[in-house]
């Protein structure tokens, strides 16, 4: 009987052992699993935070992009108020120009009219002067104006 007990031992310890091996491979199995998802779960992670690390970058390069154009922009509205005060300044310069010129055209008229009125002054007076005084053959001078002989030496 104790060959039968053994016998049937023998089988118990068979299946406690194969179980024991499927427990084993499991554990092996479900631990190899486990690292795999881990490793799985770590990648994608990395791919998460690259993803992330562009989306930065690429937010970045936009604010910079953003940040260039208004600049562009700024620089160029500057520039086009510049040549705006520039022209208003020319224009103003060239106003000033054109009132002195007016100014100087009236000082030189006014100047040329004292001029001919003291031409024209000299004239009548050197003309009034001849004809007032006329110059006789017997030289004596003849004052037309008031009439009658007189010595003008």
């Amino acid at each position: 009987m104790s060959n039968s007990s053994n016998d049937v031992l023998m089988p118990q310890e068979l299946i406690d052992s194969n179980e024991k091996k499927k427990a084993e491979q499991q554990q092996k199995e479900n631990e190899e699993k486990r690292k795999q998802a881990l490793e799985e779960q770590k990648k994608i992670q990395q791919h998460n935070e690259a993803e992330k690390l562009r989306l930065v970058q690429y937010r970045q390069h936009q604010a910079e992009l953003l940040q260039k154009q208004k600049n562009e922009k700024e620089e160029k509205e500057l520039a086009k108020q510049a040549r705006l005060r520039k022209i208003e300044e020319d224009k103003k310069r060239a106003e000033e120009e054109r009132l002195r010129q007016i100014e100087l055209q009236k000082i030189r008229e006014k100047e040329q009219l004292a001029r001919y009125r003291q031409l024209q002054s000299q004239k009548y007076h050197q003309t009034s002067t001849q004809q007032q005084y006329r110059k006789h053959s017997d030289g004596r001078y003849y004052d037309d104006q008031y009439g009658g002989y007189g010595d003008y030496n």
